[in-house]
């Protein structure tokens, strides 16, 4: 799009939050879903990406993640996929957080006969409905999220404590769901590390190819005790951080199932801490494939073969994605725009052209091209690309520049 547009789009942002001073920040929505293998009304919270540029680059769908205990963790994770999409970290995603009602019976992956007291609540009872409750989200929740939000065939699945406990009862008994998972200090100590003996042995003799796994682990470790004591303490003390980095040597003695797997050991975060830098280092970890970056050099020396550089990075990346993911469109817009600045036409007029390729559907690409060829003193080719524009979109700016060029 020309510099005066992404100008007035930014304008345009800003007259919205002012005109909209005093109400109050809408970050997502709240659904009701009706679970009939749950029995039960479950909560969802929809964040869907958004931006005043949307109805200039055209509609776009979305990879989505799935977030347990989303009542905690929602604000915190749409935050830190917000930041990281915009400097291509990773894509816009779509995040559903879903809350809880009984989260041990949900995020327990079997049942423990008799009470277990967790800070003086008996939290056992109703344990060991993880299957179940991984059914619901694959039978209910993702079709109603696929049929009425837009989205792409890449989901990543994120938990905490149980949660990261289903995250990887997920990989391991349903690893057809989810693309890439994030668990956050996962409760593998659970009826006796029963999760973790199974996973053992599924991760020497099954293949996840296409999947990745970022697993942090914190510090729960006693005062005074490092890590090399407890994988040789035998108490309940320790098991918690035992049974992790078990799971965890697992992950790292299986190098050729074809799982990218990351993990790290957080020595200055406890249990409780942990999530929001988890959330960060997991999701560059899951992402490392994503961004491309573009040298100094390679600016300077723009031709056909950065062109070439550009595609083999992003047909790798739709290859892991699952879907066509194409070079960003705005920042094709800016770099061309930088080049007619600097009266390289020649490099500007190949990103211009690459947008067209990408992204046939959006206004800015038209009205772009037509701004470069309307400065290249083409009347007749820059008209014609106005006039492709508007059918796609009325927008003043470039609706005033067309009827000029059509009165000389």
């Amino acid at each position: 799009m020309r510099k005066t547009l992404v100008i007035i789009a930014f304008a345009l942002c800003c007259t919205l939050a002012s005109a909209q001073a005093n109400r109050p920040i809408t970050t997502g929505t709240i659904e009701n879903l009706e679970s009939k293998i749950l029995n039960e009304t479950r909560r969802v919270l929809v964040y869907v990406p958004g931006n005043a540029l949307n109805d200039i680059t055209g509609p776009k769908n979305y990879p989505v993640l799935y977030l347990l205990d989303g009542d905690a963790h929602f604000l915190s994770m749409v935050g830190m996929v917000q930041q990281f999409s915009r400097n291509t970290l990773c894509p816009e995603m779509i995040v559903v957080g879903i809350t809880n009602t009984d989260r041990t019976r949900d995020l327990t992956t079997s049942n423990i006969a008799g009470p277990i007291r967790m800070m003086g609540n008996a939290v056992a009872p109703t344990s060991g409905g993880s299957d179940k409750f991984l059914a619901f989200i694959e039978k209910e929740l993702m079709p109603y999220i696929e049929s009425k939000y837009p989205v792409q065939p890449y989901k990543v699945f994120v938990g905490h404590s149980f949660g990261g406990l289903t995250v990887i009862n997920a990989l391991i008994n349903h690893p057809h769901m989810f693309s890439a998972y994030l668990s956050i200090d996962p409760g593998m100590w659970w009826d006796n590390e029963k999760l973790l003996s199974q996973a053992q042995s599924v991760l020497r003799n099954r293949k996840f190819e296409g999947k990745s796994l970022y697993m942090s682990i914190a510090n729960t470790l006693l005062p005074g005790m490092d890590s090399a004591q407890a994988m040789a303490d035998t108490t309940m003390h320790s098991q918690f951080f035992r049974s992790i980095m078990k799971l965890d040597g697992a992950f790292k003695a299986n190098p050729l199932n074809g799982l990218r797997y990351g993990s790290k050991f957080y020595t200055a975060d406890d249990h409780n801490t942990i999530p929001i830098i988890s959330m960060h280092d997991g999701l560059r970890s899951i992402f490392s494939f994503y961004q491309f970056n573009l040298t100094a050099a390679e600016i300077a020396g723009f031709n056909a073969e950065t062109l070439k550089r550009i595609d083999a990075h992003y047909e790798s990346v739709s290859k892991l994605m699952g879907y066509p993911v194409k070079f960003p469109e705005m920042m094709a817009n800016a770099l061309a725009y930088r080049f007619m600045g600097e009266a390289r036409m020649a490099e500007s007029e190949m990103l211009f052209a690459l947008n067209i390729k990408n992204y046939p559907n959006s206004f800015n690409v038209y009205d772009s091209m037509g701004e470069f060829h309307e400065a290249q003193g083409n009347k007749q080719k820059a008209i014609e690309l106005y006039k492709k524009a508007l059918s796609i979109r009325e927008f003043p700016v470039t609706r005033e520049r067309l009827e000029r060029l059509l009165k000389k």
